[in-house]
């Protein structure tokens, strides 16, 4: 089994279980992290798949807080929304929106088994040829995308 999940900047976030059996991928840019999209994601599941503890998350390149700049009203939603994050791990800096970090925050605080998080930035990450590494929406990649999968 492969599933696959396409984003611009947005989080791809692949899950799989512990025991190998399912894999799951979710697109989480700022609407589905506000809406917590991977609650939404386990609350969905059977019972006996939906326990958070027998899954493992991958965060994959995505648009990180140093390039994702936002409105100061989509800022104040995020802090309102998530009372209990530190205010500055969802704004490190001013108007900068960690998207990548709130879905970290999610996940820990449902208990997956384990989170890792891809360092590289899909708006600025290069090549060592100075060749951008991924496509992203915010530089100006209107028609391009970033295919990530996961396989069982």
């Amino acid at each position: 089994m492969k599933v696959n999940v396409v984003t611009a900047d947005c989080v791809p976030i692949l899950l799989y279980r512990t025991d190998g059996k399912a894999v799951a991928a979710l697109h989480a840019g700022w609407r589905g992290t506000y809406a917590r999209i991977s609650e939404r994601f386990f609350q969905s599941l059977p019972e006996e798949w939906s326990h958070p503890g027998d899954w493992h998350a991958m965060l994959g390149p995505s648009i990180k807080a140093d390039c994702y700049e936002v409105s100061e009203e989509l800022i104040l939603r995020f802090k309102a929304e998530f009372p209990d994050l530190d205010p500055h791990v969802i704004e490190p800096t001013y108007r900068r929106l960690d998207v990548t970090a709130v879905n970290e925050h999610q996940l820990r605080k449902l208990g997956v088994a384990s989170t890792e998080i891809h360092p590289d930035c899909s708006r600025c990450t290069q090549t060592a040829a100075g060749e951008f590494k991924y496509c992203s929406y915010r530089r100006g990649d209107r028609h391009s995308r970033q295919f990530s999968w996961i396989t069982r």
